[in-house]
Order: structure tokens, then sequence, then C-alpha cells
């Protein structure tokens, strides 16, 4: 099974340009990226598809494409076969078990949505048109749809939480790992304790 996590560092995670500069947001992105390679790298083949990703990350090699989010996972998958399980670069909670789950089914396409109706997690059989950015899991589900393609959908409580803003720092910082310490270093307790 190739992991196929879509990476861009120019400006990511603009959401918390509030909160956090430009580097710590390149290095927050990072060390999402770095929890979810460990996991998938357990469980197959990870590739960053990425246009200006420098770094290296152990267990991840690097496809290179200049092309846009959708164009580039389509080259990715041209190149690289099927199966494939698309995982987004911003969903740190996601566990070495949530794969296993997605990976047990036969259908041709497992789905998993995310809590602003993304796609947070999919495995492809077959291929279809990507429709990522925006809300994505409803235009996949329509394009799989009028395929005639068998597909199932998966709810995950961890694979939902992708992180866009503030108030999904809140709710990471509850988790305690890696992130949640770098997140007490960069912002003020105050404000990853206040509720509202």
């Amino acid at each position: 099974m190739n992991v196929l996590i879509p990476l861009r560092m120019e400006n990511p995670k603009t959401g918390l340009s509030d909160l956090l500069s430009l580097s710590e947001r390149r290095e927050f992105n990072l060390l999402m990226l770095e929890n979810i390679v460990n996991v998938a790298s357990r469980i197959g083949d990870v590739y960053i598809i990425s246009p200006d990703f420098k770094g290296n990350i152990p267990g991840a090699k690097i496809f290179r494409s200049k092309l846009k989010l959708n164009p580039a996972l389509n080259q990715a998958i041209n190149s690289l076969g099927l199966p494939s399980i698309i995982i987004p670069s911003d969903v740190p909670l996601i566990r070495e078990r949530h794969l296993k789950t997605l990976m047990k089914y036969n259908e041709d396409i497992i789905i998993s949505p995310g809590n602003r109706c993304g796609t947070n997690a999919m495995v492809l059989r077959k291929k279809i048109k990507l429709r990522y950015n925006g809300k994505s899991f409803k235009k996949h589900l329509e394009e799989i749809q009028q395929k005639g393609l068998s597909y199932r959908i998966v709810q995950i409580k961890d694979i939902k939480r992708d992180i866009d803003d503030e108030s999904d720092l809140k709710e990471l910082h509850k988790v305690e790992n890696n992130l949640s310490e770098w997140l007490e270093d960069k912002i003020s307790r105050a404000f990853l304790k206040d509720s509202t």
C-alpha cells in the first residue's frame, strides 16, 4: 500500500497566522508530518507529495511535483500505482490502528471524513477524479457514485480532527504528545486552556 501525504511548505496553516509566525507554522507543519510518517511507515511505502519540501524524514520518500494539489496526487498515483491511501499532512492524531481499520475493508474506495466535511483519509483501489480543497468529502462521494464504484464511509474520531485554526489547537493541546508540548512552548497556557 502506498501512503501519499501532500505537503506544501511555502505558507502553511494560514488559519494559525495570528498565533504563530511563518517559521513556527512551518515547524509545526513538520512536526505533524513526522507524526503521520512515523505511523504510516508501519503499514506501507510513504511518499510526501510536495513542490517545495527540502528536508528528509526517516520512513518517507519525496515525490516532487510542481503541479497543484489534485493534479500532483494524480501524477503520484499514475507513477506509483494503486492501492494507495491519501492522508493530509494536518491529521496528527492518526494511529496505526486507524489505518489498519481503513485497510481491512475490500470496497473500491474507503473514505473517512473530517470535522469540516473534508476528506481526511481515503483508500483508493480504483481511480477517481480527486477533488481536494473545500468540502471535498461530498465531492468525492459524488465522483465515486458517478463511476458506480463500491465504497465505505468510515468515521474515526482522531482522523476527523485536522488542524486548521485556533480552536483546533486547543483540542490538540488536550492530547498529551510532542505537539501539545511544542504548543505549550510557543503559545501561552492561558490561551490553550481557555475554552471560549
